[in-house]
């Protein structure tokens, strides 16, 4: 499968994902609004659903590569690609 067929195979799985309610972004809230709460932090507004970014990881790159995100947030991404095995690099502009 070359990278086009694989970009559109993963828009076309986002799509029902996202029609059929596969992954509640309620799940967003779990563990991350658990930590945050233990430590005394603010959780970030915009929060990603883990599973999302699990499979988007899994399917899009190999253990070893780089995930960039450059809307970093509470850094769901950088979390899930640490855990699957990949490098990753992440930004975000508002520090709080």
């Amino acid at each position: 499968m070359n990278n086009e067929e694989k970009r559109e195979l993963c828009l076309s799985l986002m799509r029902a994902i996202v029609r059929w309610k596969l992954i509640p972004n309620s799940e967003s809230n779990g563990q991350y609004v658990s930590s945050c709460s233990a430590v005394g932090a603010k959780a970030h507004p915009a929060r990603f659903p883990e599973k999302l970014s699990e499979f988007l990881i899994r399917f899009l790159t190999d253990p070893g590569e780089l995930v960039f995100d450059i809307f970093a947030g509470s850094n769901i991404a950088g979390a899930v690609a640490e855990r699957e095995g990949r490098r990753w690099i992440s930004f975000e502009l508002d520090l709080d």
